[in-house]
């Protein structure tokens, strides 16, 4: 009986105290209102997040890239054996975004942008060993004034009928198009590695961060002449282990080509072979990490020495 009654003094003495009952048995602990999700109706709109403060720790941490081609664009079914699907430009779109991919075998594709029946001004000639693995996302840069004429862009399938592709393309609006236009911009004077070619077969070897998992890849004659220039894109892993092979023909440096590369797992490198002749092919090109912050260079991968060693040999060197 003095036990029992000692408790209850006790207890009466942090009532008054606290402010509470003292009889209460497992009071759930109090939560922030901005974490408290029960009490919400299901039926009620979402909160204005502009004033709702951000928790200490858990810092906002703003995206290094927009999303150049968002993954849940519209998709459509293209049969394999030299099928074909066409896509009018709106009047006053200047860009489109472009996806291709398929259900895990190969892709063996041709994208082309038509101005008028005879004048094509962009071809990327697609063929990859896995196009769910890999799949190719592309942001096409046009001309399209009254002069120009109206612009078509064609996506086919090459002979064989057991590689169809999932396409999907999305014209954007002039407001998008100047957003996207400043990322590109951005990406071409600070991000990654801009490298020169001079034409008549040059060759560049960039290799790629094993911690990188996709890249992006901005080839431009902008400040080389402004003429059309011609390309072909090899994404390695592996000694000459050819898993991405693109040919890239673009018209004129008011139309810079950019475009995101999947490079998933150690050992890749692009390899990039200029077409063109001596004469007239110049054009540089920068390939930078999309997604990630890790720096690269031409004589090899900098990285977070925090977590991979600098200059290490590749996967297959070991």
């Amino acid at each position: 009986m003095k036990i029992q009654s000692a408790l209850v003094v006790l207890s009466s003495i942090h009532a008054n105290m606290h402010g509470s009952s003292a009889f209460v048995v497992n009071k759930p602990m109090a939560t922030s209102s901005l974490f408290k999700m029960a009490d919400v109706p299901p039926d009620a709109p979402p909160p204005d997040d502009s004033y709702m403060p951000i928790p200490a720790d858990e810092p906002y941490l703003a995206p290094i890239d927009p999303e150049i081609v968002p993954d849940d664009l519209p998709m459509v079914k293209i049969e394999g054996g030299k099928s074909l699907r066409t896509y009018k430009m709106p009047q006053g779109c200047d860009r489109c975004q472009v996806m291709l991919k398929t259900n895990g075998r190969p892709m063996k594709a041709l994208i082309e942008l038509w101005c008028g029946p005879i004048r094509r001004t962009h071809m990327l000639d697609i063929d990859l060993q896995d196009g769910r693995k890999t799949p190719v996302r592309e942001l096409v840069k046009f001309k399209n004034t009254d002069s120009a004429g109206p612009m078509v862009l064609r996506i086919g399938t090459k002979e064989s009928f057991e590689f169809p592709v999932f396409a999907g393309v999305q014209p954007l609006t002039p407001e998008q198009s100047e957003e996207f236009n400043k990322n590109t911009e951005l990406v071409w004077m600070t991000r990654g590695i801009k490298t020169y070619s001079q034409g008549a077969k040059t060759i560049r070897r960039i290799p790629i961060p094993g911690a990188v998992d996709k890249i992006q890849l901005v080839v431009w004659a902008r400040d080389v002449g402004k003429k059309s220039f011609r390309a072909k894109i090899e994404i390695l892993q592996g000694p000459n282990n050819v898993k991405q092979l693109y040919t890239l023909q673009c018209g004129g440096g008011s139309q810079p080509y950019h475009a995101i590369f999947e490079t998933p797992g150690p050992g890749w490198a692009l390899r990039l072979t200029n077409l063109k002749n001596l004469e007239d092919g110049a054009f540089e090109f920068v390939v930078a990490p999309y997604g990630s912050d890790i720096s690269m260079t031409d004589d090899g991968p900098v990285i977070d020495a925090s977590t991979y060693a600098p200059a290490q040999k590749s996967w297959w060197e070991r």
